[in-house]
């Protein structure tokens, strides 16, 4: 296997550019498009992005090596290879069984340290090879879907007899055998220019696509380049691991042609850790796993903008705004014009039954959200039972001095709907007065218990909403 390096990718980065937009790149170095070949050779649509082959590195490393080693400059090798077949020896295959090829060498001499594995090197070779009319249709040529390239620096002695202590020597090795890639990079942007740079890249990233036509996978190079083959569909696509920080997610549809998509550090999501984490989604596709703790993500968007659908402890989001989310273990949305709380068996649910088992009434807004904030601040569920209890709105509504009869009286009208049978009254007034139970703890027995999260489920089971 060669995997590329990092200049090797920031030359295919260079290649994919211009491809893209191939009078762009000509107006970049100053020609025109079909300088030096017939009108209308090449035309100014996008061409496919090319991936990586390590195939076809190993072709175009070992021609590179034998041109600078055997000092001459040739597309026929040192035993007289053809660049085809130098291709094929190295273990390149066509898929479809039809195949075309292409090669490209450049060479860059000089008796001083500028020349070697530097952007500037590549930067010389991809200029002199793209103004170069027939490197330029290589280059350019639409069918090509792969690609292998080696840069070899070393001594090189030329024809005239002079020897050249810094030289680059490159080949590029172009093919179609009826593949399709998935290809990009996953970068760092330490620069912010959008574009990859040499050190830029994030090696041993997971890259994951998965659709109805089934689920690729494959890991970054160490130069950040990945090359993920697949067949037409339409993928989520998901990068994570290694150094990137978190994960990024996204759509892709692949139809007859490879496609590039790259990723950078600064879309991943925070790392989850077991704590309260916060993560602050994307207006495109992501995918999040909160772990454990109460975890938040922040959406650009209002709560009428989105579809919300929870299926166990995955919440999918769908909107225009910020594209089809998928988040595991989250316990809140947070929208532009509230919050949805999703934990029914965490805080937020149990301060919701609190309201309901204490004083038969559904929660006021303002009143619910702060004591969900109490809660998700340490206060445990006894605690809120107790102040509940001492509340104002409790001994206003049955009395200050409610006796132990009464009290659980109460607690079975307002979550049973009925008086206490006889049997049942004489329990729990042993468990307070001759087992040690206090006030709260019943009380928070009867708002957890199943005919009460029964009771309220009709009103928070799609989320409980807080503004």
């Amino acid at each position: 296997m060669s995997a590329p390096s990092v200049y090797e990718t920031y030359l295919l980065e260079l290649i994919n550019r211009a491809r893209s937009d191939p009078n762009g790149e000509a107006s970049r170095y100053g020609i025109g498009l079909n300088d030096d070949l017939a009108d209308g050779t090449i035309d100014s649509s996008t061409k496919q992005p090319l991936a990586f082959s390590t195939f076809l590195n190993m072709s175009a490393a070992s021609h590179s090596q034998s041109m600078l080693s055997g000092n001459y400059f040739s597309h026929t090798g040192s035993d007289g290879s053809s660049a085809s077949e130098r291709i094929f020896a190295a273990g390149w295959t066509s898929a479809s069984g039809g195949w075309s090829t292409g090669e490209n060498i450049s060479l860059r001499a000089s008796t001083t340290s500028s020349v070697g594995f530097n952007t500037a090197t590549i930067e010389n070779h991809h200029e002199g090879l793209f103004k170069s009319s027939g490197h330029r249709t290589n280059i350019l040529e639409g069918r090509f879907s792969e690609i292998g390239l080696g840069q070899e620096v070393g001594s090189y002695t030329a024809s005239n007899g002079v020897t050249y202590t810094n030289t680059s020597m490159l080949t590029e090795n172009f093919a179609d055998g009826g593949r399709t890639f998935l290809t990009g990079v996953v970068i760092s942007d330490s620069d912010n220019d959008g574009f990859y740079d040499p050190g830029e890249g994030l090696g041993s990233i997971s890259i994951v696509a998965t659709g109805a036509s089934g689920t690729f996978s494959g890991t970054s190079w160490a130069s950040g380049a990945y090359a993920l083959e697949l067949t037409d569909g339409t993928y989520t696509v998901t990068f994570s691991g290694g150094s990137l920080g978190g994960t990024v997610a996204k759509e892709v549809s692949v139809s007859g042609e490879n496609v590039k998509l790259d990723a950078l550090s600064a879309e991943a999501g925070q790392a989850a850790t077991n704590g309260n984490d916060t993560f602050a989604a994307t207006s495109g596709n992501d995918t999040w796993d909160g772990l454990s703790g109460t975890d938040t993500v922040i959406l650009s968007a209002t709560r009428s903008d989105v579809m919300v659908t929870t299926t166990g402890s995955t919440v999918t989001i769908s909107g225009s705004a910020i594209g089809t989310d998928a988040f595991t273990n989250v316990e809140r949305l947070q929208f532009n014009d509230g919050t949805l709380a999703l934990d029914l068996d965490g805080t937020a649910g149990q301060t919701y039954r609190l309201y309901k088992a204490a004083f038969d009434r559904t929660p006021d807004n303002d009143g619910l959200s702060h004591n969900i904030n109490l809660m998700d601040s340490g206060m445990t569920i006894a605690q809120m039972a107790n102040a509940f209890i001492l509340s104002a709105e409790f001994q206003n509504t049955y009395g200050a001095a409610v006796n132990d009869s009464a009290f659980v009286t109460l607690l079975y009208n307002n979550v049973l709907d009925r008086e206490p049978e006889a049997a049942g009254l004489a329990g729990w007034l042993k468990r307070l007065n001759d087992d040690g139970e206090t006030r709260e703890e019943v009380l928070r027995g009867f708002s957890e218990s199943l005919e009460n999260k029964a009771a309220v489920l009709g009103q928070i089971e799609d989320g409980i909403w807080l503004v």
